[in-house]
């Protein structure tokens, strides 16, 4: 059987992950989709074998696509290649903790699952456009060489995307003048079939990582 959180708590859940976002902003509704743990046989809700959660109806996102600016603007589908995973983060360079803190546990994480990181692809979409076009490859390539930065200065095309995975972003001025961006702060994980298998807040380690990952593709 699988194990259900109510509604009201999935919202309470995506509401609190949300606002803890660089500078804010974010959030959710109650007529969202539940929030529930993979097939754990009956378990009470908290006893999911993985830290990450599931979304029901699982988002279809592997229509969704966004210029790939690590490889000279090429469309790039949000779909994992046949047997493996993508890991897909909203976020933006001049974030000043949740992003690098997400990317560099991403890092860890692949150099914990031995073989199997080979079954991963990393992607980062850029919330903050105006900022991050020229940048966003060098800040990714960093944490994660070979990953793809995806950003578009067509705003449309952004919120197809992050409407697509149920994530938001907000841009607006600090009282001092400069920009102030706000994001969802999750770390998701996307199947071949271009479905959100599993979904993980900004407090996940890079060992839960490690064990959800195995998890979904099924080595555990």
């Amino acid at each position: 059987m699988t194990t259900h959180v109510t509604r009201r708590m999935a919202t309470l859940v995506v509401t609190a992950l949300a606002l803890a976002s660089c500078g804010g902003g974010g959030g959710d509704d109650a007529d969202g989709p539940d929030v529930v743990g993979p097939d754990v046989n009956g378990a009470e809700p908290g006893d999911s074998p993985t830290v990450g959660y599931q979304l029901q109806p699982a988002p279809d996102v592997g229509s969704v696509r966004l210029p790939d600016l690590a490889d000279g603007g090429r469309p790039f589908a949000f779909r994992a290649e046949p047997d493996s995973l993508l890991l897909v983060f909203f976020g933006f360079t001049n974030c000043p903790d949740v992003c690098p803190t997400t990317m560099a546990n991403v890092k860890f994480a692949l150099g914990k699952l031995d073989d199997t990181a080979a079954r991963i692809d990393v992607a980062m979409v850029t919330v903050d456009p105006g900022r991050d076009i020229e940048t966003l490859p060098g800040y990714v390539s960093d944490f994660v060489p070979g990953a793809h930065a995806l950003g578009t200065a067509n705003r449309d095309e952004l919120l197809a995307a992050t409407n697509a995975f149920g994530a938001s972003f907000t841009i607006g001025t600090t009282p001092e003048g400069g920009v102030d961006v706000g994001h969802t702060p999750y770390l998701y994980g996307v199947d071949d079939d271009g479905k959100v298998a599993i979904t993980w807040s900004n407090e996940v380690s890079s060992d839960d990582l490690v064990d959800d990952i195995r998890f979904v593709l099924g080595e555990t």
